[in-house]
């Protein structure tokens, strides 16, 4: 299935990070952060808010739509996540989704 989102593959080897523990990268609103959702793709997203409220804090990304999706009214969808799903870097967005799963 094809992303509806600006799209980054990265080259890493899946293997050499199965025992690295997730870690949240420094959490700054307004800042660029990576997410993937599955495998060697990762999405650039922007931070827009951090979710204090529950005992385990979320974080609100915005990631961008693709040119060709892009309408007037929206470029982008808000997501929730967790601050161990995003990463600084594509590799650290990589190493969080791929360890969460193992």
């Amino acid at each position: 299935m094809a992303s509806q989102f600006k799209t980054l593959k990265t080259e890493i080897d899946l293997r050499k990070i199965k025992n690295q523990t997730p870690k949240a990268p420094e959490l700054i609103v307004g800042d660029q952060y990576f997410v993937s959702f599955s495998g060697k793709t990762v999405h650039p997203c922007k931070l827009i808010k951090i979710n204090t409220e529950f005992e385990r804090v979320s974080i609100d990304v915005e990631i961008e739509l693709k040119d060709k999706l892009k309408s007037t009214e929206k470029t982008s969808l808000t997501y929730t996540l967790f601050t161990t799903e995003i990463g600084k870097t594509p590799v650290e967005a990589i190493i969080n989704q791929s360890v969460k799963g193992m």
